[in-house]
């Protein structure tokens, strides 16, 4: 497993170089604001429609939450962007003994109050109209080692067009609230439609 080396002063760098990227390439960039509890971890789970999504959330880290921002990733991905570990970035390697070790990093991680960790269930890119997104049991796995010391909420993000020659994007966040009665998947779903609901009545 490859473990991620934040450094400060390379994400506030990279942070003004988004802010060059993000207007060069969008109409416009918008997410809501929620209020977390500053006392306790942030576990973000997001569906994964485009290349730009971590940058999103790491965008949105930033001017929000101001957590230590932690990613997952593809481990043959972060070898060859070996330089996204400052950013936060560290691997998972799938179908394989090793990870276990990813999955019980991520939970040390959690353990920090100052720490974010941003997780995209599905694990690869899929349309933004895709309603059910597969979960494997590691992000069940992570969430049973804690009972309330960690947060976790949705990043439902939409890319369109609209009247404009560049894309808006529109990330909604809210809670994850995990019943009983009702496994991560579905919880995550229920926000999903949610979101899209709210996407479909916004005038873009």
């Amino acid at each position: 497993m490859i473990e991620a080396k934040p450094s400060y002063s390379f994400q506030k760098l990279f942070s003004f170089y988004l802010r060059i990227k993000f207007s060069n390439n969008f109409h416009k960039v918008e997410f809501n604001q929620i209020a977390i509890d500053p006392n306790k971890s942030l576990l973000i789970l997001a569906n994964h429609i485009s290349w730009w999504d971590g940058f999103l959330l790491f965008n949105i880290n930033r001017k929000q939450f101001n957590k230590n921002f932690h990613v997952m990733m593809m481990e043959e991905q972060l070898k060859k962007l070996n330089w996204f570990r400052k950013l936060g970035a560290y691997s998972i390697k799938k179908n394989t003994k090793e990870i276990i070790i990813s999955l019980n990093y991520t939970s040390e991680l959690l353990k920090n109050k100052k720490n974010m960790v941003l997780l995209f269930p599905s694990g690869e890119i899929h349309s933004q109209q895709e309603i059910n997104t597969f979960f494997g049991s590691g992000t069940e796995r992570i969430l049973n080692n804690f009972t309330n010391e960690v947060q976790v909420l949705a990043a439902i993000s939409f890319i369109d067009y609209g009247s404009n020659p560049k894309p808006s994007v529109i990330t909604y966040l809210d809670f994850i609230n995990k019943s009983d009665t009702m496994n991560l998947a579905d919880s995550f779903k229920a926000v999903y439609l949610k979101s899209r609901e709210k996407h479909l009545n916004k005038i873009i």
